[in-house]
């Protein structure tokens, strides 16, 4: 594909996002998108993106290393989804957060305007072609930092000729993962001198232990007992009904298991609740406790730390079926929870074979 070509093509895209957007209330938030607008006053912000709640796990510590090493600059922290911008706001984001502008070339433009950043950094697999011609134009520097390159993305980033190959040459620094993610953007077009393997942050970010405050809601909700409890987190679409027969099955050697399911995404929530067919308890309702029948749905921001610190055995999800390719089992284990993941972590390979 030609870079022009990609400019129309997400030139005429940009409407018709926003008018699908305009009609469900819950991506209304997602408008912010399309007018960038700067949290506060800045000046020439160190400008970092985190697309998602993964990202912006791993974006975290980053953010507060930058500003314990260079105090005098200010960080600008974006993010693209409904559920990172709601979890960075209450957490890390505070008035440094706004929103990453789609990838249509006036959005763009205006959002450099608005930002005038001083350097880009794009965490993980953020490559946004507009975005960081964009940056090259106007001189500003683009790192991408824990960078990653699936084997299902591979290939279609190779498909994207001449704009994947103008993209991967205006990057200034590509700090990656391992060499298998350093051979990818090799072979992409990043020149070799502009490659470094630094190892996944996702370890450096990892918490040890949860907030006092919610693991006391926690314990309220499932009365404190000490019953054993299965949290199946991240769950995507399919995990949910494998987690229900699995604690079905567990169930009838061990009557007192309790279940929690944490979806990766908040949104799914009414799905979920309608498919299940056993007593079910949700976080949102803030009722005391659940009963010892109930699934318990946590259809709340920020509580799987906490959950996966309760956990008896934790169940990763997005890897039981191909597509999503896992998510980080590093977080539940290193909160002392027995881990459990299925075969598709071509995402997490490096921290699934730890």
């Amino acid at each position: 594909m030609q870079p022009r070509v990609y400019e129309f093509g997400t030139a005429m895209a940009a409407p018709l996002m926003r008018a699908v957007i305009a009609f469900q209330p819950k991506y209304h938030p997602l408008a912010g998108r399309f007018d960038p607008t700067l949290p506060r006053a800045m000046t020439k912000p160190i400008w970092v993106h985190a697309c998602s709640v993964g990202e912006l796990n791993t974006a975290a510590p980053l953010v507060r290393a930058i500003e314990e090493r260079w105090p005098d600059r200010d960080v600008l922290l974006t993010v693209s989804t409904v559920s990172a911008h709601a979890i960075a706001r209450e957490g890390i984001g505070g008035d440094r957060l706004t929103w990453f502008p789609v990838d249509s070339p006036s959005v763009v433009k205006r959002a450099f305007d608005a930002y005038d950043p001083s350097l880009l950094i794009l965490v993980e697999t953020e490559l946004w072609p507009n975005v960081i011609h964009e940056a090259d134009r106007r001189d500003v520097p683009v790192c991408v930092v824990n960078g990653r390159i699936s084997a299902k993305h591979f290939p279609r980033m190779q498909r994207m000729g001449a704009v994947g190959a103008r993209m991967m040459n205006e990057l200034t620094l590509v700090a990656v993962q391992d060499d298998v993610y350093a051979d990818r953007f090799r072979t992409l077009g990043v020149p070799d001198g502009r490659i470094t393997v630094t190892g996944n942050i996702k370890f450096d970010a990892v918490a040890h232990e949860a907030d006092p405050e919610k693991l006391a809601i926690i314990d309220r909700v499932i009365g404190g007992s000490d019953a054993p409890l299965i949290v199946f987190g991240s769950t995507r679409p399919g995990d949910e009904n494998l987690a229900i027969e699995t604690w079905g099955n567990i169930r009838e050697k061990i009557p007192n298991v309790r279940l929690a399911i944490v979806p990766r995404h908040i949104e799914r929530s009414e799905e979920i609740a309608s498919a299940i067919k056993h007593p079910l308890y949700r976080r949102s309702s803030r009722e005391d406790a659940a009963s010892e029948d109930d699934v318990i749905l946590v259809d709340t921001f920020g509580e799987l730390v906490a959950w996966y610190a309760r956990a008896t055995v934790a169940v990763v999800g997005g890897s039981f079926y191909p597509g999503v390719e896992g998510h980080n089992p590093i977080e539940p284990a290193a909160l002392g929870a027995a881990t459990v993941f299925g075969p598709y972590m071509g995402n997490f390979r490096e921290a699934a074979e730890m």
